[in-house]
């Protein structure tokens, strides 16, 4: 059965138009393994560098520590493994105040500085970067990307954006339409979802039953949804022109 192609529908939420992927093969993977593995710089971004920064000041400041205990154990004529305790103790004591107190330090100036000159933005959503997961696609790392998005959707629950994404890939090259349609639901039944998205999500649903999944009684099931949300718009006119295409099931 052809795919069903309803121009308004096909957009993404931020307005520009796509074309959907071909299906992939029936076949469906049962577990989707990342090849990459997240790193420090993954998870602080530009934090990690300072960490970095400050972990070294701390085991410098660390060495210095030992020394100085080292030499007031020596002339205090303790024995040996006196000495070493308290090179030990001192170093590792210094070490981890250092490297606490400058990135406390900094990181509570930095807030300060931040709510005096910097703009709120209270009230505007930020938006999702999905960088990490789109130069993965671009070198073929499928499993990587699906895995990202995974986590993304863990810690953004709430962001609709976040799915629609996640699901074009499943529909796609993850070549898993079972768990895109379980996205695209999801992301369409969020509270306060704008109508851009239950649009989109109903459009692309619509596509995965006449499509990989072949369910026509779901496909018309979601048409005659989208025309009574929408109806008295243009969206729901071509819902219900698509339906009488499609004839019945």
């Amino acid at each position: 059965m052809p795919t069903l192609q309803l121009d308004p529908f096909h957009k993404r939420p931020d307005g520009v138009s796509f074309q959907s992927a071909p299906h992939p093969s029936p076949v469906l993977p049962i577990f989707v393994k990342s090849t990459y593995r997240m790193t420090l710089a993954d998870r602080l971004g530009p934090d990690a560098y300072l960490l970095l920064r400050f972990a070294v000041w701390g085991v410098a400041m660390g060495i210095i520590a030992a020394v100085i205990a080292v030499i007031q154990a020596k002339g205090e004529g303790a024995s040996g493994s006196v000495v070493l305790v308290r090179a030990v103790l001192a170093a590792l004591t210094v070490c981890v105040l250092v490297t606490a107190g400058t990135a406390g330090c900094v990181y509570v100036a930095a807030a300060a500085v931040a709510l005096w000159v910097a703009p709120r933005g209270s009230g505007r959503p930020v938006e999702p970067d999905f960088s990490l997961q789109d130069a993965m696609l671009m070198r073929g790392d499928v499993a990587g990307a699906l895995h990202a998005y995974e986590l993304l959707i863990a810690t953004t629950p709430a962001d609709p954006r976040v799915r629609i994404r996640a699901a074009e890939v499943y529909a796609g090259p993850g070549a898993r339409p079972r768990r895109a349609r379980e996205l695209f639901e999801e992301a369409r039944g969020l509270p306060g979802v704008p109508a851009g998205i239950d649009i989109h999500a109903t459009n692309r649903l619509v596509d995965l039953y006449l499509g990989p999944l072949d369910d026509g009684r779901a496909a018309r099931a979601e048409l005659r949804g989208l025309a009574h949300r929408h109806r008295n718009t243009p969206i729901g006119a071509q819902a219900e022109e698509a339906l009488r295409r499609l004839g019945p099931a």
